[in-house]
């Protein structure tokens, strides 16, 4: 899924391992039920999976 948003920043809870990836860079690896703080403001945010809740 990808996110793209004016918003200043995102809160991205996790349920299982999840990649994402910020405007094309190196994929980052976050691990299950962990909270991550995303700046979220002019960047392009893929991530491997999301619940939209």
């Amino acid at each position: 899924m990808r996110i793209c948003s004016n918003e200043p920043c995102i809160v991205l809870l996790t349920e299982k391992d999840t990649w994402l990836r910020v405007n094309g860079k190196e994929p980052i690896n976050l691990k299950a039920n962990h909270m991550a703080i995303l700046a979220c403001e002019n960047n392009v945010i893929d991530i491997s999976s999301l619940i939209a809740c």
